[in-house]
């Protein structure tokens, strides 16, 4: 993103000599973003607790899931609950916990079964979550109560 953090985490980068990271900012291009997903191993987003905010609910998760990617993200995440299945398709890890975030990194890029099969489970999520004729059911539900409890 285009956040205060973004030079943070620029300027780590360099310290640490890490040459081959691309900062692309907010990507608001689909073919981008498509080919930007595509070409990750495993989506991760390592938001934290600060000044008693958080990640509402990260809906590049859900973008990352439509793509099949395995997910590693923290409890600073709305989200992580819902569409996270730790061990299924991700790990959700502590908040400001690098070690942690770092053991659930290292277990899925070293395991190309498990990559693969949490990158698959994350698309079966996605779509369980995302069916358009269960959401038109709960929405049609909903307002058939509503009426209910005013006639």
């Amino acid at each position: 993103g285009e956040g205060s953090f973004k030079q943070h985490c620029i300027n780590l980068a360099n310290e640490l000599g890490l040459d081959d990271i691309v900062f692309y900012g907010a990507v608001h291009d689909n073919n981008l973003k498509s080919a930007l997903y595509s070409m990750c191993d495993v989506f991760v987003l390592p938001s934290r607790f600060l000044n008693n905010t958080y990640e509402a609910w990260g809906l590049v998760v859900n973008e990352a899931m439509s793509m099949g990617k395995p997910i590693v993200t923290t409890n600073a995440v709305g989200c992580c609950d819902e569409l996270v299945q730790q061990g299924v398709n991700g790990f959700v890890v502590e908040h400001s916990s690098p070690k942690q975030l770092a053991e659930a990194l290292i277990k899925i890029l070293n395991d190309k079964e498990l990559k693969k099969r949490m990158g698959n489970n994350s698309r079966i999520i996605f779509e369980e979550k995302n069916n358009y004729g269960k959401m038109a059911d709960v929405f049609l539900k909903a307002v058939e109560f509503s009426l209910k409890g005013k006639l």
